[in-house]
């Protein structure tokens, strides 16, 4: 599935203890949607132990985004992960540092 509109994303990347951040256009032939990462509703699961909620269906969303960014760059491609909470930068960032 192509984007159905130019979309304007912000990329960081760390280098010598510095983090760069910088903003990019990307053009709808030159995106491809990759599909959600699908997320169970928290009202479908038993929310566990009290001190770390949501532990196992969180962890399982955080893998799968993991090995789709690492996927990604594995063929060269540069992921724009976009939508969700805070908790994508785990996955995110996984994947980045694995590669």
């Amino acid at each position: 599935m192509l984007l159905e509109k130019n979309v304007t994303a912000w990329i960081w990347k760390k280098c010598c203890d510095s983090f760069y951040v910088w903003s990019i256009t990307l053009k709808q032939d030159d995106v491809e949607d990759d599909g959600d990462v699908g997320v169970p509703a928290p009202e479908t699961r038993a929310p566990g132990d009290e001190t770390a909620r949501y532990l196992e269906p969180i962890y399982h969303v955080c893998n799968r985004l993991r090995l789709r960014v690492r996927r990604a760059l594995e063929h060269g491609e540069t992921p724009v992960v976009l939508g969700g909470d805070h908790s994508i930068a785990i996955g995110t960032i996984s994947g980045v540092a694995e590669h």
